[in-house]
């Protein structure tokens, strides 16, 4: 045999020590393959089931909001129905307000009324005092 690279002793090393090498990591490499292929397409069928629960999930979750939308606007929609037109609002507010000025017209008036008479009573009784101290002084005089 002849020498190898270092020259010192003899490597061993042919052609077909080099094919059998070689092949044996073509096989290795080809099985890691496979086995990594076989691994990757469980994962993606995994990844694929989790994805489908997923979306069947999120489709429940939302026809349950879509369900709970539909009765938030019927409940609007009763509830409006219980709502008394804007024009007949207008109507009963301007009614109101016409019963509201008259009644401060009335109240004026009988503020005005009362304030009158309470008057005549303080010019009456001060005339009937300035009358009685009148004859008093009268009566003391001529005594």
């Amino acid at each position: 045999m002849t020498a190898g690279e270092t020259g010192k002793e003899a490597s061993g090393w042919t052609v077909d020590t080099l094919a059998v090498f070689m092949q044996r990591q073509i096989d290795d490499m080809w099985r890691a393959l496979d086995e990594r292929s076989s691994q990757q397409g469980t994962a993606v069928r995994d990844a694929l089931q989790a994805a489908e629960k997923a979306v069947t999930k999120a489709e429940v979750a939302a026809e349950r909001r879509f369900e709970a939308v539909n009765e938030f606007r019927g409940q609007l929609s009763d509830q409006a129905g219980t709502f008394m037109p804007r024009s007949e609002a207008d109507v009963r507010f301007g009614a109101l307000t016409k019963d509201i000025s008259e009644l401060k017209k009335n109240s004026d008036e009988s503020h005005g009324r009362g304030a009158g008479i309470d008057k005549v009573w303080a010019f009456l009784v001060a005339a009937i005092l300035a009358a009685g101290g009148v004859v008093s002084i009268i009566v003391s005089v001529t005594r």
